[in-house]
């Protein structure tokens, strides 16, 4: 997973397309907004052993980083 890009290029110019700069500007406010609590919240959930709540921490996370494009990320949350 060290090789993918921190963010795919391809997948935002496809945001851009569908909603505009605008649409990709408010998903990534909202990542930046939601991100670092989900992020939080599986880490947590990791920390008490609580695999129902990573489970679903990680599920969020591949899905929204997917979407944005943010690949790394992603691969990290599959992996969990």
């Amino acid at each position: 997973w060290t090789d993918e890009p921190i963010l795919d290029t391809h997948t935002g110019a496809r945001l851009v397309r569908l909603g505009g700069p605008g649409f990709v500007q408010e998903l990534v406010r909202l990542f930046g907004e939601y991100g670092a609590d989900r992020v939080s919240a599986t880490r947590d959930a990791a920390a008490a052993a609580d695999l129902n709540g990573v489970r679903r921490g990680a599920h969020s996370l591949v899905s929204t980083a997917g979407n944005l494009g943010a690949r790394r990320l992603e691969q990290l949350a599959v992996s969990l």
